[in-house]
């Protein structure tokens, strides 16, 4: 997080403002956006928890024609703020928070004895229908919140007692959220009960579901030079939105959440919604990567050997890391479960064991992608690694893995071939005796160079070949252009035409390293 942004009140309030004073300061702070950075968020806490000071978290477009709080005006929104007015005591509204991993930012006393409670998202949420869907997965978790809490143009008033504020200043995401607000609901309906809810949240907010019958938000690293944007291509439409590096050295890439919104008419997702009765036990799919391989992640891997071994207690987002990874091995949420057990993660909260139990679930449910080293692994920075524990400690067959600090420059194959020509064209102007080496890559077009200028130049030049086929596909291309070109004959093109004995003794010669024997042997068996 480098900064957020929110609509603030410049005035203080030192007691509860009339009815006709809170009309004015909607009006009052429609265009004054406040950006709070990273090192001044203590300080926007105090203003609004101890001064008094009105915020709206959500910014609006406003204009000389519209200068009011609307919602069709929706800028931006990052900070989710829950209104509780009874029912629920602050203590037990945090517990529930911390039971449910939503780290709350801050929370205060206004002055009726009411509070309030803050959390930040990880990113700037551009979509007012995103937005919306969090604020109700939120409410959700916690019923006893205020309904007004849902509307994007709330005012929250300011207080005059801070309960709390975690200086570490933690965020959410809308994956987490959504993954939380299923095991709350798992929890409190029931495992026959708690898919009716999700089909009716659904509803509620046109979140749409994907084939697995869960919520379609679904985490993805960014293309390059890609930015948060609506993608019209999809239907149901998808809405993605990015979250930057948030000033954080380690974290190179970025990685964007996509979020599927249902259409009013697409029958599609209506047809999944309403066959929630009748589901159909799934075909057991074979995960990409063996048991064998967890060996393999355990050398490759430093991360994972701490966590295997108990050499020390990862930590909330070093735990979903690697959890990313497992998931995609045969029996490695097994091996999770059984190394949180092993080394007594949750004993004084044994609940947390079936809550991992249900994000394992969930994450294999949503085909998660495995988590990108540099989003959450302390060493990043220092170890050689590809995107992921995965791919560092198996590369898939016919791929090619650029490890994390590869120190040497990567160039495009049309800037290779154009090196290798120069050179070339330098050596052969030398005109002298001396023999020049070009290193240069395979597969960049050097023979074609070098047909170029034999046809241009009318140079004779030797060309050795690795194989048969490579030489006579270098010779035809030759012809094509014209070029006076010969190549020459190869023993193995010539094969069928020796006796069978002649032929073995000559394979066995070269399998013993001794080609020069073979002419030899020719000769005197004319």
């Amino acid at each position: 997080m480098n900064e957020f942004k929110i609509s603030l009140d410049n005035l203080r309030n030192t007691s509860n403002p009339s009815r006709a004073t809170q009309f004015e300061i909607r009006d009052r702070i429609a265009n004054r956006i406040h950006t709070v950075k990273q090192d001044n968020v203590k300080s926007f806490v105090k203003l609004v928890g101890n001064e008094g000071r009105a915020f709206c978290p959500a910014t609006f477009k406003t204009s000389f024609y519209n200068v009011g709080i609307n919602k069709n005006n929706f800028c931006q929104m990052q900070l989710f703020v829950l209104a509780f007015n009874s029912g629920i005591s602050y203590e037990t509204a945090k517990e529930r928070a911390e039971q449910y991993d939503l780290p709350v930012l801050f929370a205060y006393e206004v002055y009726n004895g009411e509070y309030r409670i803050g959390f930040l998202n990880d990113a700037s949420i551009k979509y007012a229908k995103v937005a919306e869907i969090m604020i109700e997965a939120l409410l959700t978790i916690f019923p006893e919140a205020d309904p007004l809490s849902r509307d994007l143009t709330s005012i929250f008033l300011g207080g005059k007692k801070v309960l709390h504020f975690d200086e570490a200043v933690p965020t959410i995401n809308i994956d987490l959220l959504i993954r939380n607000m299923c095991l709350y609901l798992k929890y409190r309906y029931g495992e026959k009960n708690y898919r009716r809810k999700i089909y009716g949240f659904s509803d509620l907010t046109g979140l749409a579901l994907n084939e697995s019958k869960m919520f379609d938000v679904s985490v993805r690293e960014v293309l390059e030079n890609e930015d948060h944007k609506r993608d019209e291509t999809l239907s149901p439409i998808s809405l993605l939105y990015i979250i930057e590096d948030g000033g954080n050295s380690s974290k190179r890439s970025k990685v964007s959440y996509r979020i599927r919104v249902k259409n009013e008419t697409n029958a599609d997702n209506q047809k999944i919604i309403n066959h929630s009765s009748s589901e159909k036990k799934e075909p057991k799919i074979h995960l990409p990567y063996s048991s064998s391989d967890l060996r393999e992640i355990r050398s490759s891997c430093q991360l994972y050997r701490e966590f295997e071994d108990g050499a020390r207690r990862l930590n909330k987002d070093e735990l979903s890391g690697v959890a990313g990874n497992l998931i995609q091995v045969e029996s490695g949420s097994s091996r999770f479960m059984e190394i949180f057990r092993t080394h007594a993660y949750f004993n004084d909260k044994p609940k947390k064991y079936s809550d991992w139990d249900f994000h394992l679930h969930y994450m294999k449910k949503m085909n998660s992608e495995a988590s990108s080293c540099d989003w959450y692994c302390p060493y990043c920075d220092h170890c050689h690694h590809a995107r992921d524990i995965l791919s560092t400690a198996k590369p898939k067959h016919h791929t090619t893995q650029i490890l994390a600090n590869y120190k040497e420059p990567l160039y495009h194959i049309g800037e290779a071939r154009k090196d290798f020509k120069e050179k070339l064209d330098i050596a052969i102007k030398a005109d002298d005796e001396r023999i020049h080496a070009i290193n240069a890559p395979i597969a960049i077009g050097k023979s074609t160079v070098i047909r170029d200028l034999m046809e241009k130049n009318d140079l004779r030049i030797l060309i050795s070949l690795p194989d048969n086929d490579l030489k006579n596909e270098s010779y035809e291309k030759a012809i094509a252009r014209g070029i006076k070109a010969v190549k020459s004959p190869s023993l193995i093109e010539s094969k069928d035409k020796l006796p069978t004995k002649v032929w073995k003794h000559i394979e066995y010669l070269y399998r013993i390293g001794k080609p020069f024997a073979v002419t030899h042997y020719i000769n005197s068996n004319r």
